[in-house]
């Protein structure tokens, strides 16, 4: 069967595309003010947005400065200052869930997410490079823990979660570090417990000094890391050592952002 593009004329600021529904939300700057508006519309085949279509609207005191669909149902945005969620299903307002943290100031924001039951948020940010390697961007993470009002820093380019096999499903988080120590650039997996208990940690294969991972994903029993070169390698979890079962080069093309479903096709 052969889908027909459905084409649009969109003249605001960002668009994105729910990833389960005919859902589209849309921002826009203000002119002459740093707010933005947002717009959630449920659209069909035949027509573009109409105002009869909002669903919800939002004006934010402040510019957005990144936004995805966290799940089917919730926008994730984040501002200069914090952290906000939106629910499409009810009359609610964006939700703040937290500010942002010192180490994430003057950060090109570059992902935001949640484990499936929002216990775990964590923002991902990318920062200029030490002065010995300039040209290998720092990354910087928050963890912020829900239930617990709590945050946490550190450096890391790319996070997931998993709480699959886990005793009482604890929630595991995996971050993916790039570090430069000496002019030597080592990449590491680090696997802890939201609760701060360092499960394992070992050494990745570093595609290129340059490099860096952009995306994680966690699928069964498998860890998915793809870096900005477009370099996709898997890593099989049975065991804490985290064995690498497979490394191919999937784009020539300098890679920028991901999707879930993305990584999913590649296994």
């Amino acid at each position: 069967m052969q889908l027909e593009p459905l084409r649009m004329n969109i003249k605001d600021d960002s668009a994105l595309m729910n990833p389960n529904s005919k859902f589209l939300s849309l921002k826009a700057q203000i002119p002459g003010t740093i707010e933005d508006h947002l717009h959630i519309y449920k659209y069909n085949n035949s027509i573009a947005c109409e105002m009869k279509d909002i669903m919800k609207s939002h004006k934010m005191p402040e510019k957005v400065v990144f936004w995805k669909w966290i799940t089917p149902k919730m926008l994730g945005m984040v501002t200069q200052t914090s952290v906000y969620h939106w629910s499409y299903e009810d009359d609610s307002e964006p939700v703040k869930m937290f500010e942002k943290t010192g180490n994430l100031s003057n950060n090109q924001i570059i992902d935001y997410k949640c484990d499936p039951s929002q216990k775990c948020l964590v923002l991902i940010g990318i920062s200029p490079g030490s002065p010995e390697r300039p040209e290998l961007p720092k990354g910087n993470v928050q963890l912020f823990l829900v239930e617990e009002q709590q945050s946490e820093t550190l450096e890391a380019h790319a996070a997931s979660f998993d709480s699959s096999d886990v005793p009482g499903n604890e929630i595991q988080i995996y971050f993916a570090t790039t570090s430069c120590n000496a002019g030597k650039v080592t990449l590491k997996l680090h696997v802890f417990s939201h609760k701060g208990k360092l499960s394992f940690s070992r050494d990745l294969f570093c595609p290129s000094e340059d490099d860096f991972p952009v995306a994680m994903q966690i699928f069964d029993e498998y860890v998915f890391i793809i870096t900005k070169l477009g370099l996709l390698i898997a890593y099989e979890l049975k065991t804490t050592t985290a064995t690498e079962i497979y490394r191919k080069t999937i784009s020539p093309d300098p890679i920028l952002i991901t999707s879930e479903a993305g990584l999913l096709c590649c296994q």
